[in-house]
């Protein structure tokens, strides 16, 4: 099993300490590097050239999407998930466009923070519960003011029940709820979700509203 080095950056030396405790309780995961500003993280990006970088975004001096920013530079292939307190959309938007690939608050780290890492690792997006409904809303509210006449893209290979169903999830409803306002059973519900996740390349929840926000798929 390769060791994944991990690079964080937060200005609070007990939670760097704390995240390094969590994670190496792990062998997959090791701590290469600690920074406590934005600067200091890109300083040891270019450094010590770990697979990722846990980056809080409140730091003295060069904030954390200012660092991001400068990392993608550095090297667009290290993957940053950003883990704060802030679940502001502007935060979060400013997050995305920077090229953060994951945002987890801190209030969610003790039940999300592995499955994030995992995602990270393997390309994939992930936000906390709470902040994938923060994108999808952002996206409804934006949708809105742009007017009816925006178009919008379907994904390919998806059947109209599956669009619909699609819709629907990325919407916050259970497979019951889901079950429910289309008139078929929460199995069916199942088999459909599997079957998009599957089509889509997707593997959670959180990916599937990043695929509807980015694809413009939903309508407001």
């Amino acid at each position: 099993m390769k060791t994944i080095r991990i690079l964080i950056a937060d200005d609070h030396s007990m939670i760097r300490r704390g995240l390094k405790l969590l994670l190496e309780s792990q062998k997959k995961w090791h701590i290469c590097g600690e920074a406590g500003t934005g600067a200091e993280a890109v300083e040891q990006v270019k450094a010590l050239k770990p697979d990722i970088v846990i980056m809080d975004i409140s730091m003295p001096g060069m904030n954390g999407l200012e660092a991001l920013q400068e990392i993608r530079n550095v090297d667009p292939q290290i993957g940053v998930l950003m883990l704060t307190m802030h679940d502001s959309k502007q935060m979060l938007q400013g997050a995305m466009q920077a090229g953060a690939r994951g945002y987890v608050l801190k209030s969610d780290s003790e039940t999300n923070l592995f499955q994030a890492l995992e995602a990270v690792w393997d390309r994939k997006a992930f936000f906390s519960p709470g902040v994938s409904k923060t994108v999808l809303e952002n996206y409804i509210q934006s949708s809105s003011k742009q007017g009816s006449s925006q178009r919008f893209e379907e994904p390919g290979g998806l059947t109209p029940r599956q669009l619909a169903v699609l819709k629907l999830l990325v919407r916050g409803m259970s497979n019951k709820q889901v079950a429910g306002t289309l008139g078929i059973s929460a199995r069916t519900v199942e088999s459909h979700r599997y079957q998009i996740m599957n089509r889509l390349n997707v593997r959670s929840l959180s990916e599937l509203v990043l695929y509807a926000v980015r694809n413009r798929i939903l309508e407001p």
